[in-house]
């Protein structure tokens, strides 16, 4: 699953805003990062870790593929 795919399956239900204001980032930067035109970053994937604890290791193997191989 890449981290785009993950991102969608968290997001579900929830419009782009919401999801931005759960996990503590702007709309811009969470629009930017859906688009592809920027990378997550580990601040970003670190307040998905904490808003989702129990996915902890879909969401590492989803922005981090080398480090879970």
């Amino acid at each position: 699953m890449t981290d785009l795919d993950l991102l969608r399956e968290l997001m579900s239900g929830m419009s782009q805003n919401d999801f931005a204001a759960t996990i503590g980032v702007s709309k811009g930067h969470m629009s930017l990062v859906l688009s592809g035109q920027r990378n997550a970053g580990r601040r970003f994937v670190a307040r998905l870790l904490a808003v989702y604890p129990f996915r902890r290791s879909a969401i590492l193997a989803a922005f981090y593929p080398k480090e879970a191989a």
